[in-house]
């Protein structure tokens, strides 16, 4: 069996989640030491990325180099989903992955890329926290934050694009089963469906007792005040400040200030304010530095309480909103849902932890959301937050190319994207409709072996790295390492499962490929080109990749009729 408390009752969306097909697992025990180690690499995509623009990669390429990569005690590879786990949030909208220790990595909502910021490698402050019955709260982390609680142990396992993390822990309730689902709505043959920016966690909790058990799951998120993260440009005004938290209520007060940025070495406090162009991000090698844009959590703009939306001023690429939004499915009575905001996640949890709920207070700069229900005897009930941003001023170089999702309105602000993964019948008709799919590649019917199913449906991964401009072209990184557009030699295994599951996605690329094709047919490697400093501003077209060789043809079989004449040259 599952351990899932199958033969229970289960409301819909809990059900659709614990049948979904999980084949790999890891485990993860708070006694682990892990440590950044170096290895030799030609380059590698760091985990939190120094330098803003041109190249995540962090200078040439070539020759081999010392890279920090995880590894577990005495060289050993970490467990699974500790390096990587599946990217939670739409195709070509930005996403963040939920790590096999329950933290929150590789953060590119907010437009990340190797032509704007760097990703965010890690929020230590964004969290996950849960109270069961009578035990005491705990974090969802195995290596939680100085002085906060976390869990004995979490077993995680990852199928793109669910992720589930399973805590174990002595203070729970004999018996009881938790499990912390993040998850996407992709929808299979429906690209646009598949793009919402949003993210959904839901906690089930099957409860084996005799008695009704609260159940309350919290989540923090502390985007305005982005530790380990710095804005470095010129222009802005400089002064003095003794920490992060400091710097940024400097800002706050300052009615010009867009964006700001902390040096804890020099307590250099840097204030921008330009509403139009903010610095580009990048991480920093000091966790107590620190940086972010202006923007102030409050009420949500819909008709009800299940939400609280945090609001940017500004056309800068960091500029838009992001909203918090709960709800509870299957409780013994209805779900209450709270808000509040704090200057740090230790004065969260607080409140947290002692009432298994939040306080409604406004102005800090950390917005957390908590559900809370009764699971019933013998039955099993969840806790949804779900997480939607809106950042429509996408940037590639400095210049605006914007995103789909905004262009085309397919979701008017984050809150419309946040309740899209909120429990219901769609929401649970769209996991099913996934997992169907899944099936066939990584579950016990599918005819693959289980390694090849499991890696053949995680190879998704790499969708992570798409864009979809604001014109509805679709484009991809050779990798977060540097600015390299949609080259031939990686497109080629990658336009495998997209004419399977959105085959809508190639014409575009086809397109460009053409438009900028030799005239003995050959086309160019890459749509965009920008490791080792190169500046290619260009997305497609017959500009944007300078490469002097060709590496393949337009494919024989045309898209389109306005092909036929790239096809023709390309097979002469």
């Amino acid at each position: 069996g599952t351990g899932n408390g199958e033969n229970m009752p289960h409301p819909p969306l809990a059900a659709a989640l614990d049948k979904l097909p999980f084949t790999n697992a890891g485990t993860v025990s708070s006694s682990d030491v892990f440590t950044m180690r170096p290895v030799p690499s030609i380059y590698l995509e760091p985990e939190a990325p120094r330098r803003a623009r041109w190249a995540w990669a962090e200078g040439p390429i070539t020759p081999f180099k010392q890279f920090s990569y995880l590894y577990a005690e005495a060289n050993a590879t970490p467990p699974t989903g500790m390096r990587s786990a599946p990217p939670l949030g739409g195709l070509g909208s930005g996403t963040v992955e939920l790590r096999a220790d329950g933290s929150l990595r590789s953060w590119t909502i907010e437009n990340a890329s190797p032509a704007g910021s760097a990703k965010t490698g890690l929020l230590d402050e964004a969290a996950f926290g849960y109270r069961l019955g009578g035990a005491p709260a705990r974090l969802l982390r195995t290596h939680p934050p100085a002085g906060l609680p976390g869990v004995e142990g979490i077993r995680f396992s990852g199928a793109t694009p669910f992720t589930r993390l399973a805590p174990t822990d002595s203070a729970l309730p004999a018996g009881a089963n938790l499990r912390l689902y993040g998850r996407s709505r992709w929808r299979l043959g429906d690209r646009s469906a598949s793009a919402v920016p949003a993210a959904g966690f839901t906690l089930v909790a099957t409860n084996p007792t005799g008695r009704p058990l609260a159940l309350s799951l919290l989540f923090v998120l502390p985007v305005q005040v982005q530790a380990g993260m710095l804005r470095e440009g010129s222009g802005g005004a400089a002064g003095e400040a003794h920490s992060v938290g400091e710097c940024a209520v400097r800002c706050r007060d300052e009615a010009s200030c867009a964006a700001w940025s902390f040096v804890n070495a020099t307590r250099r406090c840097t204030r921008f304010a330009n509403f139009s162009a903010v610095p580009p991000a990048a991480n920093s090698a000091s966790p107590a530095d620190g940086a972010g844009v202006r923007g102030a959590w409050g009420e949500a703009r819909g008709d009800s309480a299940e939400c609280m939306t945090l609001r940017r001023p500004g056309t800068h690429a960091s500029a838009g909103e992001v909203s918090l939004c709960g709800a509870g499915e299957g409780g013994a009575a209805a779900a209450e849902v709270s808000f509040g905001t704090a200057g740090s996640l230790v004065a969260l949890w607080r409140s947290f932890a002692e009432a298994g709920r939040l306080d409604g207070a406004m102005g800090g700069s950390h917005g957390g959301a908590v559900v809370r229900l009764v699971v019933a005897p013998h039955a099993t009930a969840s806790a949804t937050v779900s997480f939607g941003w809106y950042f429509p001023a996408r940037d590639f170089m400095g210049g605006l190319v914007g995103n789909f999702y905004a262009s085309s309105r397919l979701v008017l602000g984050s809150e419309e994207a946040a309740r899209t993964l909120l429990p219901g019948s769609e929401a649970a008709a769209d996991v099913r409709g996934w997992a169907s799919f899944a099936a066939t590649l990584s579950s016990p019917s599918s005819s693959l072996p289980a390694w090849l199913g499991d890696s053949l449906l995680n190879s998704l991964h790499h969708t992570r790295s798409v864009m979809w401009l604001a014109d509805g072209r679709w484009r991809q990184w050779e990798s977060y390492s540097c600015v390299n557009v949609d080259s031939v030699h990686n497109d080629g295994e990658r336009h495998i499962p997209y004419l399977m599951l959105w085959p809508d996605a190639l014409p575009s690329k086809m397109r460009a490929w053409a438009a900028g094709a030799m005239p003995d047919g050959m086309i160019q490697e890459q749509l965009a080109c920008g490791c080792e400093g190169r500046r290619c501003r260009t997305l497609g077209g017959r500009a944007s990749g300078r490469v002097p060789r060709g590496s393949g043809r337009v494919g024989a079989a045309a898209w389109t009729a306005s092909l036929r004449g790239s096809t023709r040259r390309a097979a002469a």
